[in-house]
């Protein structure tokens, strides 16, 4: 029972002194205070007994000494200042130095690992990272100035403070605060003060992930109920980006969850989607032309043939946008002359066309395909 009473009560010790500076302080004044009283009741007693000194300077003067080991007091025993000023350098010097250098250490090295809390308001949520991230803090500097751009992810934060250091500019770095944070765990999507008039949220996630847009929908989840749970009132603007175009377009076309809708307002986006559009210059862009350059009239026999070489996901999705968009007036069903052609070019065709036709079978069933090797055709349909 002596034992388990013995574990027990370190136990408690070493969890409430390991907490943080009130407990620390907290432990330290209490050590102070048991040292004074023990002191004071010996220097009583003794007095009491020899009959001397004078009582009501005893107390100050063992303070005192106690504070200041080199002091010394004409109203005490000498045994007893020599007792004060070792437990003085011990408690009130010793130890009350170290627990301040101890809370500096832990606080810098809290910092260093992103995981210090900040009472921010009126700011923007990033949550991951990855290589769009300059462009994004640039935007949002420009967007809302003067606004903190909190960024949770879960990788080095040092490395990633030294990386935004090197590469972002020091009027934007400043508003940067780092937390090292998990976005599919609760605990962590806490710390975001989603209550405090978060503007807007951007969920990037992590690079070189194998789910990574089902975790980002998993963190969209969190953040609705969180948001539900602080009553939050309107709805949070929340851009959330989704590797997977057909996650994305089913995204698009599907109403997420209404509890989701009640809080945020779902702008997914996909990189690749972004970058067809603005190639094929679907978006407005100065550094593209359209693909019909000054346009293709009825009687014109021109026609527009894409030539893509390489077939990756950014293919896929330039393939697939011009399929929507490459429709002239000058089409005749029966004339192949007069039709867009897209062609891939690629070393292993026949594998990766097999990947793209079943990711977009009803665009093939529509369209007229075929796959050539070795210069000689296989098949058409």
């Amino acid at each position: 029972m002596k034992n388990l009473l013995k574990h027990f009560t370190l136990l408690n010790f070493d969890r409430s002194f390991s907490r943080g500076l009130i407990s620390q302080l907290a432990w330290l004044v209490g050590i102070m205070l048991v040292v004074f009283i023990i002191l004071a009741g010996i220097s009583y007693i003794g007095e009491m007994y020899s009959g001397n000194g004078n009582e009501n300077n005893r107390f100050l003067d063992i303070l005192l000494v106690l504070i200041d080991p080199g002091s010394g007091s004409e109203s005490m025993s000498s045994p007893l200042t020599i007792v004060c000023a070792i437990l003085g350098l011990i408690v009130f010097s010793g130890m009350l130095i170290s627990v301040i250098s101890n809370v500096l250490d832990r606080r810098v090295d809290s910092y260093i690992k992103g995981e210090n809390d900040y009472r921010i308001c009126d700011h923007v949520v990033i949550i991951g990272f990855n290589k769009s991230i300059p462009t994004l803090l640039r935007t949002l500097d420009k967007k809302y100035p003067g606004t903190y751009l909190l960024i949770m992810c879960n990788r080095d934060i040092e490395e990633i403070r030294n990386w935004i250091h090197a590469n972002i500019e020091n009027s934007i770095e400043d508003k940067i605060i780092l937390i090292n944070g998990v976005r599919n765990a609760c605990d962590d999507i806490s710390r975001l003060r989603l209550n405090h008039g978060v503007k807007e949220i951007y969920i990037l996630g992590e690079e070189n992930e194998s789910a990574h847009d089902a975790i980002n929908m998993e963190c969209t989840e969190i953040i609705a109920k969180k948001c539900e749970e602080y009553g939050i009132g309107g709805r949070i603007m929340c851009h959330i980006q989704l590797d997977s175009q057909a996650m994305f377009s089913a995204l698009q076309k599907v109403d997420v969850d209404k509890s989701i809708r009640n809080t945020l307002i779902i702008q997914p986006f996909n990189f690749n989607e972004i970058w067809a559009q603005k190639a094929l210059a679907i978006i407005p862009s100065n550094y593209y032309k359209c693909l019909d350059d000054k346009g293709i009239v009825e009687n014109s026999d021109k026609h527009v043939h894409l030539i893509i070489i390489g077939m990756n996901p950014l293919s896929w999705a330039l393939a697939v946008n011009a399929a929507h968009i490459l429709h002239f007036p000058n089409f005749d069903d029966g004339d192949f002359t007069s039709c867009s052609t897209i062609t891939f070019i690629d070393t292993e065709a026949k594998k990766k066309g097999k990947r793209f036709r079943n990711r977009y079978r009803d665009l093939f069933d529509l369209a007229r395909w075929r796959e050539i090797y070795d210069y000689q055709s296989m098949d058409f349909n």
